[in-house]
């Protein structure tokens, strides 16, 4: 299984997704007493908020550069697509801690 995950790269980009899609559910749910969005977050619903939106831009940002290829375009697409998720992950997080 070792060897497959380093050898299949879009094989280990897929479980990190589902791991972290896990980690958006059980946060997000707050249902599992083991873990406890207000301790780990110190009890801000805000904070939960920019935690999983942070979740939402590094799977997006996985998605595109793994599965869209879009390593292989040349990098100034690659350089715009990077501005555009920091650009959306701060101006989104910004309008949520803000407003």
């Amino acid at each position: 299984m070792i060897k497959l995950l380093r050898e299949d790269k879009l094989l280990t980009v897929l479980l990190v997704l589902l791991v972290l899609t896990a980690i958006g559910w059980i946060a997000g749910t707050g249902q599992y007493e083991s873990v406890n969005p207000e301790t780990i977050l110190n009890g801000s619903e805000k904070s939960l908020g920019i935690f999983l939106l942070l979740l939402a831009f590094l799977k997006a940002r996985l998605i595109i550069v793994h599965f869209m290829e879009s390593q292989r375009a040349t990098p100034v697409i690659r350089w715009l697509f990077e501005l555009w998720v920091i650009t959306s992950c701060i101006s989104t997080i910004g309008l949520l801690y803000f407003f």
